[in-house]
């Protein structure tokens, strides 16, 4: 025969329910914003990479003008001085 359920048990199983329903609702509130901080880390490392390659893509226009002009081209100069922060 089986054996009646109290309600303080049924109640207890609503709790546990209850609180494991409210874990994975925190945990996946928690992986959401971890998932939204690595974007905006990737965005800012996305930006600084290109901000970086625009400024070298501008010494060295810079210095190929250097280079392509007769008057500024019989100075010697190092490659390195115009390429090195």
């Amino acid at each position: 025969m089986a054996r009646p359920v109290k309600i303080e048990d049924r109640d207890r199983e609503r709790e546990c329910e209850m609180d494991e329903q409210e874990k994975v609702h925190e945990r996946r509130e928690r992986n959401k914003e971890v998932d939204r901080v690595d974007k905006d880390v990737s965005r800012f490392e996305l930006d600084m990479l290109l901000e970086s390659v625009n400024a070298t893509t501008k010494l060295v226009e810079d210095l190929l003008e250097m280079m392509q002009d007769p008057v500024k081209s019989e100075n010697p100069f190092r490659v390195e001085d115009h390429l090195t922060c």
